[in-house]
């Protein structure tokens, strides 16, 4: 097509759009090359003519940069701020001041400021952490304080256990239901972190037997739960398991698991005892003056088994008592519940002069255990 045959109007749409580019690249090259994102947000994120941009592009994402800022802030408190240069001219000082002249930390610290580019709370640190040759013994007082007690954390499976299950609430349900069999827990526990007994009473009779856990975890107790669901018939489980009334331990924390045993009608019922008020349920708490006149407190119960632990029961519940007029728990049990859950329990009769509630029935438990391996190994 020659010259002569294209249209002015062709001419100037031409014109116009290589003006709209060149204006194109100029505010690019302007803004981006020589300016570098002078203005907020410095990126590319909210640009007009990012769409049209032939350039590199910057953009920002939230979730990203606070991961790095994470990552930084973690990394920056990690290790020792310390250079080995540091640690050596320290340690030469250290030795010095505390291990051979005994003064303390807070003195070599004030005396020798300018040495120090940390802390005095940071230099105890790295005393303690062994990052330094000068150990905690070589410290003056170290040796005379004894490590401040921790109260161990537990861990609640439930930690709105308590809604709807407070000993207000056991009250006013048995106020509505007076014929509602009542059975109340509590955890005896032997060495701290070691094997500990869950205990269950029937306050009304006084009998009460034990489970012997590994741990004391609401896991235990839920196992427990489910183990005598399938072992006893489900009327009789729920006849001694109606309402069950237990302390703010967690290993009771997980109330729901315990409950659903059963259909929506019938199921046992768990309610919580007032903080520090063991009281709310005495009859548990005073059968186990019983229990500790056989295994006194702080007895390491890792190496009891459960066979020891209802041959303890069945002595304690063969017992007669005041408050039975004479019976014991044993008998009345027997004559509301009948052998079965006896059974399942291991829970036997003793015969009242044979009834021994002393420290000797573990060490006799034990010299059984000991024959009886002997007699199996001769047999062999």
């Amino acid at each position: 097509m020659s010259a002569a045959a294209v249209r002015p109007e062709e001419t100037n749409d031409a014109a116009a759009a290589v003006s709209k580019t060149v204006i194109l690249f100029v505010r690019i090259f302007w803004k981006i090359i020589v300016t570098g994102f002078p203005e907020p947000p410095y990126v590319c994120n909210g640009c007009s003519i990012r769409n049209r941009c032939p350039l590199e592009k910057q953009f920002y994402y939230a979730r990203d940069a606070d991961a790095e800022y994470s990552r930084t802030l973690s990394d920056s408190r990690k290790g020792v701020d310390l250079t080995q240069a540091e640690i050596d001219d320290l340690n030469r000082l250290l030795q010095t001041c505390i291990g051979k002249n005994r003064q303390s930390p807070y003195h070599v610290f004030v005396s020798h400021r300018d040495m120090f580019n940390c802390s005095l709370r940071t230099l105890y640190n790295y005393i303690n952490l062994g990052i330094l040759n000068v150990k905690p013994i070589d410290l003056p007082r170290a040796t005379r304080r004894k490590p401040r007690k921790t109260k161990s954390r537990t861990h609640k499976v439930d930690a709105r256990c308590r809604e709807g299950r407070s000993y207000t609430d056991y009250l006013s349900y048995m106020e509505k239901h007076p014929n509602s069999r009542v059975c109340q827990l509590d955890s005896v526990i032997g060495r701290k972190g070691g094997s500990c007994i869950l205990t269950l009473c029937f306050p009304d009779i006084r009998f009460q037997f034990g489970y012997l856990r590994k741990r004391n975890d609401a896991r235990s107790v839920r196992e427990f739960f489910i183990k005598q669901y399938h072992t006893l018939d489900h009327d009789l489980f729920h006849k001694l398991f109606d309402v069950l009334l237990v302390d703010n331990g967690s290993e009771f924390s997980d109330p729901s698991a315990i409950e659903a045993l059963g259909s929506p009608e019938i199921h046992p019922r768990v309610f919580y005892c007032d903080p520090n008020r063991s009281d709310q349920k005495g009859a548990c708490e005073n059968d186990h003056i019983n229990f500790r006149r056989i295994v006194p407190k702080g007895t390491d119960m890792d190496g009891f088994d459960q066979k020891l632990i209802d041959r303890i029961f069945s002595q304690i519940n063969n017992f007669c008592r005041f408050s039975l007029n004479g019976k014991t728990p044993f008998a009345m049990f027997r004559f509301l519940y009948g052998d079965v859950p006896l059974k399942a329990w291991n829970i036997q009769y003793v015969e009242p002069d044979d009834v021994l509630l002393s420290p000797a029935l573990i060490a006799d438990h034990r010299s059984k255990g000991e024959n009886h391996h002997d007699d199996a190994h001769d047999k062999k």
